[in-house]
């Protein structure tokens, strides 16, 4: 039996991964407060409806009614986030606050990892982590959770 190169996929044993991955995942983010106004305003609304936020809590009951019908356990986890930009954060309390009281009514596990593990080294933008910063957070504090 053979083949023909031209049939096969010559790119097949490349690894599988975005461009955001194998650039910049490997950098650190040097911070502009400019920038970090900016991400926080894409991303997050001007004034904060509690129409949304109680949608949203809604969506996320049902999943978690879903999990549970089907066995699945479920942990939340708030990844760490740098300082500067978790202060930046609208109305974080109040949906802190929401979110508890959920995850307490159904016995869920909720970890808040947001002001641990931060520095700003971990980052390879405003608010995610590098390749640095997930392998430190993995070592430093999430390992100890999935080893439960």
């Amino acid at each position: 039996m053979t083949g023909f190169s031209k049939i096969n996929n010559s790119d097949r044993f490349k690894p599988d991964i975005s461009e955001d991955e194998s650039v910049k995942f490997k950098k650190t983010y040097r911070p502009v407060k400019q920038i970090d106004t900016q991400r926080i305003g894409f991303l997050y609304p001007k004034k904060t409806d509690p129409q949304a936020l109680a949608h949203y809590l809604e969506k996320l009951e049902a999943m978690v009614e879903t999990l549970r019908q089907e066995k699945i356990n479920l942990i939340v986890v708030k990844p760490p986030i740098p300082a500067r930009v978790y202060q930046m954060l609208p109305n974080e309390s109040q949906f802190d606050t929401a979110l508890k009281l959920l995850l307490d009514k159904h016995h869920i596990e909720f970890h808040d990892f947001s002001l641990t593990s931060n520095d700003e080294k971990f980052f390879f933008n405003t608010d995610h982590l590098n390749r640095v910063g997930v392998l430190n957070f993995f070592e430093l504090d999430f390992k100890a959770i999935l080893a439960k």
